[in-house]
């Protein structure tokens, strides 16, 4: 994702066309704990927003508890819980 987005910016500046300074928004639709959420929003530079989402509460609890733990800014992700195929419609 981290190479993707840079060469999308890349692309876009060589076009002259603009780019979001605020970075890439990110889906993860059958997130689970948000573990791998959890590395998105620390290992890649530039993420606007991340959606994490997962149909059991008791995962979304734990996804929480894991962003909690792990000090993302709760104005850098959404925890959902909600059917991924409705989410994405």
């Amino acid at each position: 994702i981290r190479e993707y987005t840079q060469m999308y910016k890349e692309e876009r500046e060589a076009k002259g066309k603009s780019v979001d300074p605020e970075g890439a928004s990110i889906l993860e639709a059958l997130a689970a704990t948000g573990l791998r959420s959890c590395r998105y929003l620390k290992e890649i530079p530039n993420i606007k927003k991340l959606v994490a989402n997962d149909l059991d509460p008791k995962a979304v609890d734990l996804m929480q508890r894991n962003f909690d733990f792990n000090d993302i800014p709760n104005t850098k992700y959404e925890a959902r819980t909600t059917d991924a195929v409705v989410l994405m419609h």
